[in-house]
Parts: structure tokens; sequence; C-alpha cells
């Protein structure tokens, strides 16, 4: 069987590649040393006209356990992946100095940047696209904690969409990768568009009939708040219990009325999840952030 159609694609193929890469099939590798295998896999319906289509996927042996770790993100990196005919990446070994990884429509360049050292996610992206003269690029960097190969480290991109499990940030620190940076303007080959075209249709028509539609749309994943918590599942006080007294404080209902001013959402995805919102008083006036279950939730506790 073919590999594409065995290991489909995403995880799928990154689970297939990091195990080819260990020789003896036993874990013993060191997830920070040059040999472990960093692979990042779009989907094969990413970028492919569907409803929530933008997922990609990292992969790699995990610094934080030690074993098989992937990690997932939204936005618009992995469609212009795909856009770049990028079906799948592996980077192995290490820089000698802090660098990009630059993929122009599949045409590969490492660049030198030592000048990114210390820099955060969203300066360092702002940096690399005036160094490259260029807006229309999406990138995926690590910020100071992957540099400095934080177990736990996130890769970020697109404002705020973040592959946060299993410290895959932490690898592209020990392989001196500060970004992957990728421009494509390829069409992507579809087997069928009229029949996906169908399909495509019925998804977001069914996304659109459904009775909680219009309320994700108005208050994002916040509004999975007010469940966790009366289902006894709502981390709080660092985990240290699983309810908090004070959720109608942080939930959807509170963002909207109070704090949102606008809707973010990844690749064809009318879901919004990503609320835009402004703090309009107190020490953090002015700032403007995007508000996301995974972390909101502890606001306070």
């Amino acid at each position: 069987v073919p590999f594409i159609e065995k290991y489909i694609g995403g995880r799928g193929f990154g689970a297939k590649l990091v195990w080819d890469n260990l020789k003896q099939h036993d874990f013993k590798i060191d997830p920070l040393g040059q040999e472990n295998l960093l692979v990042v896999a779009p989907g094969p319906l990413t970028g492919a006209y569907l409803p929530s289509s933008g997922k990609n996927s990292f992969v790699a042996i995990s610094p934080a356990t030690g074993l098989y770790g992937d990690s997932s993100m939204g936005g618009y990196f992995g469609v212009e992946l795909r856009q770049a005919g990028i079906d799948v990446l592996s980077v192995t070994g290490r820089a000698p100095e802090l660098s990009i990884l630059f993929i122009d429509n599949s045409e590969m360049t490492i660049l030198p940047m030592p000048e990114l050292k210390g820099t955060t996610c969203l300066e360092a992206e702002g940096i690399i696209k005036e160094r490259l003269d260029t807006y229309a690029v999406h990138v995926a960097t690590i910020g100071v904690a992957g540099e400095n190969m934080v177990k736990f480290a996130c890769v970020n991109s697109d404002w705020g969409r973040n592959a946060g499990r299993t410290g895959i940030g932490a690898i592209m620190g020990s392989k001196n990768l500060k970004a992957i940076v990728v421009r494509g303007h390829k069409d992507l080959p579809i087997y069928d568009i009229e029949g996906l075209m169908v399909e495509a249709s019925k998804a977001y028509k069914y996304m659109e009939e459904h009775k909680y539609f219009k309320l994700w749309q108005q208050e994002g994943l916040m509004n999975v708040i007010e469940y966790a918590n009366e289902k006894g599942i709502l981390p709080a006080y660092n985990f240290k219990d699983s309810v908090f007294a004070k959720h109608d404080q942080i939930n959807g209902a509170t963002m909207l009325a109070h704090y949102k001013i606008g809707d973010s959402a990844c690749f064809l995805c009318p879901m919004c999840c990503g609320n835009i919102c402004l703090v309009k008083n107190g020490k953090y006036t002015g700032t403007v952030l995007k508000r996301f279950l995974a972390s909101s939730f502890s606001l306070g506790s």
C-alpha cells in the first residue's frame, strides 16, 4: 500500500516518519538532540475548501515525555504549506546559529538571523517580514522559551494560533530554528472538485443549522466555561480544583458584553472561536488580545 494511502497525512505521516527514524524502535533518543526528527505536516483536507480545514500537525519525540508527541495548530500556516506544494516536511540536525527556514513555493532556504535571539514570537514575525520585504507569508515561530528549550514550549503562528502540546517549541530551539516561513501560490490538486464542493456545502449547512452555532460565533470557545464548571471539569488554582466560583466573570457572555470587539477565525471556519478583545479599563487599558479557553479558564484562579 502506498505511503500516502496508508498514513493519510498530518500526524499519520509524522508518526510513521518519526518511528522509522528510531533505529532500534526503543525511544532511546535525546529529544533535544540533532537526531530527533521534527515532522511538519498538514492534513489531506487542509486548504481544500472545506469548513475548518486549516489544521497543521507537528510530530517528534517529545522532550516533555521522551515518547511520541504531536501537536496541531489552526490558522493559515498549514494551508500555506500546501499551497507551496508541501505535504510533509522533515527537519533534523542543528543550524550553526539561530536561523529561519524560508519555503518559497517549494524552494527552501536556510537564512541565519541571529538578531532574532530573545525576541517574542510576534516580534520575530514582524522582523522576519521586514527582512524578507513581504507580508504575504505565514510564519510558525518560537519565543524565548523555545530558544531556551523549555520542555513545554509552544510554536506560534497567526497572532495566537499555537501548537501548544508536547514541547515542539523546544525541539525547534534545539535545532536553532527560530521560525519556518512559508509563501505559496500553487493550486491544490483536487481529484473531484465538484464532489468536494457538494460535501462542503453539506458540512456548512449542518454547522449553520446547529442549535449552538450562533452562540459559538458570538462567544467563541469561552462559552465552554459554563459547561465545564457545571460538569466539574474546569481547572482552577493550578489544577487543585475543578470548579471556580467566579466563572461567570470570565465566561463567554461576560467577554461578549464587556470586552469583545471582533471575530477571528481559522481558514474557512465559520465558528470564529478566537474572539478579539479589548481591555477597556485598569492597568492594561488599550491591550488588544485574542481569548482562548486553553489559558483563559485560569484567569482569577
